[in-house]
């Protein structure tokens, strides 16, 4: 099997518009948080560009509605914790309902020697779907 390039990925998350993929990482003593991804199509759910993500995660933990951080810190808390896939449903300040899962993953070492853990996941705008649920139950 042969490696796919970056420009072949790429073509995947066009394909996508719904969803964003990104690389989450975070130090095992908790000390930095970021993504270090964030597909481009993060402008259809939440309205800004990735490279706004990458350069600070606060850009879109700020968009869930404060009802739901408390719910998104422990789930976030908990798989980090037990490296257990994370899965989270939310609502964001501009009334899209996301899914957000991922699978983390020990990752070696980052540049100061440092053990560090990334997610690799998926959000997924899933307000049409919930909606039609709703409907359906009506």
């Amino acid at each position: 099997m042969s490696k796919i390039d970056h420009n072949e990925l790429m073509k995947i998350f066009e394909n996508m518009p719904d969803s964003m993929a990104y690389i989450f990482e975070r130090g095992l003593t908790g000390e930095s948080s970021k993504f270090i991804y964030a597909s481009p199509s993060a402008i259809n759910i939440y309205g800004i560009e990735s490279t706004l993500i990458e350069e600070n995660a606060m850009n879109i933990i700020s968009m869930i509605k404060e009802e739901n951080i408390k719910s998104f810190v422990e789930t976030v808390q908990h798989s980090y914790e037990t490296l257990e896939n994370w899965n989270w449903v939310g609502i964001l300040v501009n009334n899209k309902t996301i899914k957000c899962s991922s699978k983390p993953y020990i990752y070696s070492k980052d540049t100061d020697g440092n053990n560090i853990i990334r997610w690799y996941g998926s959000v997924t705008d899933i307000t049409e779907t919930t909606q039609n649920l709703k409907n359906k139950i009506k």
